[in-house]
């Protein structure tokens, strides 16, 4: 019994032995892949956080342009919606402008404010 777990020993010692430079091998490579993935990676990311900004101002735009179009063609009650649709019906001039106002003063003040926490996580990003 001893004497088979001696021999299992050495047979498992020249495995080793015979396998290091295999596995130091296999090692770098991985390694080396490791790093070389982690450069693309990082470059995909620098070069698209441009584009992902305007997109992001862009989108800002149209989701609020959206939205009203969908509040005015909806008009679901106590909406700015709503309150554009009746001023425009009624043909009430000074509450149609007040409300594009109001729609444009939000939309600015929620864009600035997104944009900002954007800006500041690609700064992040940017200056790791």
């Amino acid at each position: 019994m001893a004497l088979e777990k001696i021999q299992k020993a050495n047979d498992i010692k020249e495995l080793t032995e015979e396998e290091i430079a295999k596995k130091e091998k296999q090692e770098k490579w991985m390694m080396n892949a490791t790093v070389a993935i982690s450069v693309v990676i990082a470059a995909a990311v620098f070069m698209v956080l441009p584009y992902f900004l305007s997109a992001c101002r862009l989108s800002l735009g149209m989701c609020w342009k959206a939205g009203v179009a969908a509040e005015v063609i909806g008009v679901p009650s106590g909406s700015i919606g709503e309150k554009l649709y009746n001023a425009k019906i009624y043909l009430n001039t000074p509450d149609l402008f007040a409300w594009t106002i109001v729609i444009i003063v939000i939309s600015f003040v929620f864009e600035k404010c997104f944009l900002g926490i954007v800006s500041r996580v690609v700064y992040m990003i940017e200056h790791k």
